[in-house]
């Protein structure tokens, strides 16, 4: 995908990698305290960040990603903190053929499931997803909360300012989609990256799960597992157990 291809060099720097770390490993903590697991399968890895994360609580993950220039951070940055998930090239609709075994969990993070971009994808990656656990896994699937980004139709979301660089990050509506637009400046230039999602409503969402053959789903407003709220919570996150 040209839209990582291009962000990778700055990513890390984006997402607040090595500041995030401990927290999230404390917010994993709590996940897993409610949610156990002892396997895990990382889908939409990116530059490693979750699987990192839970690798260090003990978890043996596998993550997968399409694109190549995120696999190649993501193997630097698990030498880095000295954790050795499985790092795997592969999309939504191809990963049951990648695993050695099925995994207590699955986790697809960050808004990732977003970049399918019709019903029949969504579908058939929430139906993979379930293949790939265990009789009494779960699914945890985050997305930003489209209920609430839908009615605001806001432009510029947020704007976050590093050492050397800011980050802008916009979106264009269309009919069906949305262009979700990175501006970076840095040293005197800048760059606009884009990519097209699909902003998924959360009862579109639970209805998909339902049909994929979910019997439990509960839906949180965050990862922290607030209750949801459609117009106020910034994030619509599902678990799913089997």
């Amino acid at each position: 995908m040209d839209f990582y291809h291009d962000l990778a060099p700055f990513y890390d720097q984006m997402i607040s990698f090595e500041e995030r770390l401990d927290k999230e490993q404390a917010l994993f903590r709590m996940i897993l305290n409610k949610y156990p697991a002892g396997t895990a399968l990382d889908a939409g890895c990116g530059s490693g960040f979750h699987s990192i994360v839970l690798s260090k609580l003990g978890l043996k993950v596998t993550g997968i990603d399409i694109s190549d220039d995120m696999l190649v951070l993501a193997k630097a940055n698990a030498i880095k903190h000295h954790v050795n998930p499985l790092f795997l090239r592969s999309d939504f609709l191809h990963l049951t053929a990648m695993l050695a075994a099925d995994v207590d969990a699955v986790y697809c993070l960050g808004n990732s499931f977003a970049h399918l971009l019709s019903s029949d994808t969504q579908s058939r990656a929430l139906k993979n997803f379930k293949k790939c656990l265990t009789n009494a896994g779960y699914l945890c699937i985050q997305i930003i909360n489209y209920d609430k980004f839908l009615h605001e139709q806001k432009e510029e979301w947020s704007v976050k300012k590093t050492v050397d660089a800011t980050f802008t990050r916009r979106y264009i509506y269309h009919e069906h989609t949305i262009s979700f637009q990175v501006l970076v400046e840095r040293q005197g230039q800048s760059q606009t990256i884009s990519t097209e999602l699909y902003p998924l409503r959360s009862k579109e969402l639970i209805k998909q799960l339902e049909e994929a053959g979910f019997q439990t789903i509960r839906i949180y407003g965050n990862l922290n597992l607030d209750p949801f709220e459609p117009l106020r919570s910034d994030n619509c996150c599902c678990f799913c157990i089997i």
